[in-house]
């Protein structure tokens, strides 16, 4: 992907606004983080601009920001120490990955098997690092934080009206 940054144009960059994915050549990159704030203001227009997702892209970040006027969407890519280091339009797109998995494969599936069963990228779409830990400890049995999985359970429909994959931990 570092090669991909590096060129001048890429050819391929899309953004899906509502789930916070972003496709750099074909690569889709997951949220790291998808809060919303002000970061600078458009160039087309003069209005703010405001963050929408915080990605990790190769040994780059990047920052997905919507005018707020114009309805822009960009990609701002920073160094590993963040120095900016260019900045890219989007297109907008309705599309998911297509990972999802069958009820026929997940018949029989609970618990610990069905979280193993699930791609890792998928859960780290919805879920924070502590949510999976807590989700994984509580369905193999062990000690977890309550409030972590009370955070989880509270996503499960949206990873559900994502994914198809609905949890039960």
């Amino acid at each position: 992907m570092q090669d991909n940054l590096e060129m001048h144009s890429v050819q391929y960059l899309e953004y899906n606004p509502e789930k916070h994915l972003l496709w750099i050549a074909d690569e889709l990159y997951y949220p790291e983080k998808h809060d919303v704030g002000d970061i600078g203001y458009c160039i087309q227009c003069g209005n703010e601009l405001r963050t929408l997702s915080f990605h990790i892209i190769g040994s780059h970040y990047g920052i997905v920001a919507k005018c707020t006027s114009c309805n822009r969407l960009l990609l701002s890519i920073y160094d590993s120490d963040w120095n900016w280091c260019k900045e890219m339009e989007l297109v907008s797109t309705n599309r998911v990955p297509s990972i999802r998995i069958g009820a026929s494969e997940l018949s029989g599936l609970s618990g610990y098997n069905l979280l193993e069963s699930i791609p890792e990228n998928a859960l780290k779409t919805i879920f924070s690092p502590r949510e999976i830990e807590a989700m994984f400890s509580k369905a193999k049995g062990e000690k977890y934080v309550r409030q972590y999985l009370y955070n989880a359970r509270k996503k499960y429909a949206r990873f559900a009206e994502i994914f198809g994959i609905f949890i039960d931990i």
